[in-house]
């Protein structure tokens, strides 16, 4: 079984065009009622690819209880046994991605074995210079992702961590939001990046937003991994430890596979929330271009990883 979504990223044609269309059964194809116009092209390559094999699934960026549903009839009613299943999570959203991730933990089968993969971008609005690149901008709506709400208790502190990425202007739109009483500022360990350019890239914007938030009384900054789930679920959880007595709130918003161990996180502690800042608007004519790499997990190594707390 194949899982994607179609996206106006050509980088979602990436990991089917690599891959024997034969060798699937099913083919589970995503995309979001909102852009259908925009991922026409790319929807239908995707389709094709697969043939009669391929199922579409509505998805909604501003209902995502649409995408949950359609998600959870899919994999429910999936009739393969002894699944090999592969989930490509490139061009999801970081809260389709997590909808998702939940519903594979509950849907999972003892013999199924699933594998996350991740293709890179070489580069985010590709030709333009750091301080002028953008992916998105505006806040439409900021509100709890399904399956991960948290454990909300009035009378205590709220601490809001927020892996941040290229989206400076949506990261300080969502810390006005929150007034968070403790704020942690998250940005991507040198080395871990899923492309070496993107570092510096990064590093900018992350200024951007502590320089924002620079008189902040409850601020921090520290360090994740971009291109590892588990590193990151672990760097997330040592922050959660510093402030014990809080209400914890995650906001991912970096690469896809560094949203995983926010998820990881919840997973091992369900009093965690995690947010998404959903955006008016994002940069549909050159978000990315296709990087050449591609990351591949395994899904039981990375349930482990929480199982154990390593």
């Amino acid at each position: 079984m194949f899982i994607g979504c179609a996206s106006y990223e050509t980088r979602c044609r990436t990991l089917a065009s690599s891959i024997d269309p034969t060798s699937v059964q099913l083919a589970l194809i995503g995309s979001h009622v909102e852009t259908a116009n925009l991922v026409s092209d790319n929807k239908r390559y995707l389709e094709e690819r697969f043939g009669d094999r391929s199922v579409s699934l509505e998805f909604s960026a501003k209902y995502p209880l649409t995408t949950a549903n359609n998600l959870d009839t899919a994999l429910k009613e999936s009739s393969i046994t002894n699944r090999i299943c592969l989930v490509d999570i490139s061009t999801f959203t970081h809260e389709s991605l997590l909808i998702l991730f939940k519903l594979l933990t509950i849907h999972k089968k003892s013999n199924d074995k699933i594998f996350v993969a991740y293709t890179n971008a070489a580069e985010y609005d590709p030709g333009v210079p750091d301080e002028k690149k953008w992916l998105s901008y505006g806040v439409r709506e900021v509100r709890t992702i399904l399956g991960y709400p948290g454990e909300v208790v009035p009378s205590k502190e709220s601490h809001l961590i927020i892996l941040v990425g290229y989206e400076h202007e949506r990261a300080s739109e969502l810390i006005r939001a929150f007034e968070p009483d403790l704020l942690s500022l998250g940005h991507g360990k040198s080395g871990t990046q899923t492309a070496v350019q993107h570092h510096q890239t990064n590093q900018h914007f992350f200024g951007l937003v502590r320089q924002a938030f620079a008189t902040h009384p409850g601020l921090n900054t520290f360090e994740f991994w971009c291109n590892d789930p588990t590193a990151t679920k672990l760097a997330i959880l040592e922050q959660i430890a510093r402030y014990p007595d809080c209400n914890h709130i995650i906001a991912p918003m970096n690469t896809k596979l560094s949203t995983i161990g926010s998820g990881l996180v919840s997973l091992e502690d369900g009093k965690i929330q995690i947010c998404y800042a959903e955006p008016l608007q994002y940069n549909y004519r050159n978000y990315s271009s296709p990087g050449e790499d591609c990351y591949l997990i395994e899904f039981d190594d990375l349930l482990a990883s929480g199982e154990k707390g390593i």
